[in-house]
């Protein structure tokens, strides 16, 4: 990350398997950048750029109707074996999409 950054919304986090920093905007906390190093596994990072934050969205923008005989597939049991394979503590949390 650009270490120009000196937002009070910069957090970084280190510890013996991962280490990184994630950048949030101080109005809205939307994330602008994220950067972790996984010792040993390599490294994953992003970030935005001239992003628009919605303040208000319709009625029944979330809404999604599943066409009569669509497949539909559970993912959930993928993202939990995702999850197990890059070593994330999630505790006991559990997952449901």
């Amino acid at each position: 990350l650009d270490d120009s950054v000196k937002s009070p919304r910069a957090f970084t986090f280190n510890d013996a398997v991962r280490s990184g920093k994630v950048v949030f905007d101080e109005k809205t906390w939307m994330p602008l950048s994220l950067e972790v190093t996984q010792k040993e596994k390599g490294q994953f990072s992003f970030s935005t750029s001239n992003t628009k934050t919605v303040e208000a969205f319709k009625d029944g923008a979330f809404e999604l109707e599943i066409p009569e005989g669509a497949l539909v597939q559970d993912l959930t049991p993928l993202l939990e074996a995702a999850l197990l394979q890059s070593s994330i503590d999630m505790g006991e949390e559990e997952l449901n999409f």
